[in-house]
């Protein structure tokens, strides 16, 4: 549950992703002591977005996803240095052995958000309580900055709140995806 304070600002970014699990081939990587460089010829994937990397864990201890499809903390953010390059930090802090293939990139694809009407929705069935906000359109690729304005949620009920994201495409397809619950709580 992510906690909100009573009163604050709230900001999360949301991945919207869409499809099927794709894997690519990593044909080469190279660390240093702050970032790893991957280069994965064609990638296709927008200026940062989240992979998993598979394969070599014997590289880069602790990075490497061990479930398939991957679980949630086992992502990782890449930004995209050029079509062939992705540069990811590195925890570790340190350099590693020669890479020698066997490691690939696992991703959903973004969901394209080009014209979707985006809102915040916010409900705890207990109480009846019910928020909605509208979304600004999405300026990255399968990404949406979810913003709750100070201020706005100064009387909202103390506790658990459930949360979803409603998509309206104008086409006129709808789609409602669940997020992780809110907790309210009084300010720090």
């Amino acid at each position: 549950m992510r906690p909100l304070y009573r009163g604050s600002q709230w900001q999360r970014r949301v991945w919207c992703e869409a499809g099927a699990l794709r894997s690519q081939p990593v044909a080469s990587l190279q660390a240093d002591c702050t970032t790893l460089q991957l280069t994965v010829p064609g990638h296709g994937l927008p200026a940062c977005w989240r992979i998993a990397l598979h394969g070599c864990r014997q590289l880069l201890p602790g990075m490497m996803a061990r479930c398939h499809p991957p679980a949630a903390h086992e992502y990782h953010l890449a930004a995209a240095q050029d079509a062939d390059t992705l540069r990811l930090n590195n925890p570790h802090g340190r350099s590693m052995p020669a890479y020698a293939g066997g490691a690939a990139i696992l991703y959903r694809p973004p969901l394209d958000l080009r014209g979707v009407q985006a809102s915040l929705l916010l409900r705890n069935l207990q109480t009846g309580f019910h928020w909605q906000g509208l979304l600004p359109d999405s300026t990255a690729p399968g990404a949406l900055e979810l913003t709750i304005e100070q201020g706005h949620s100064q009387h909202w009920p103390l506790g658990p709140l459930r949360a979803l994201l409603q998509l309206h495409w104008p086409s006129g397809q709808q789609r409602l995806l669940p997020l992780h619950d809110v907790m309210v709580e009084e300010g720090p």
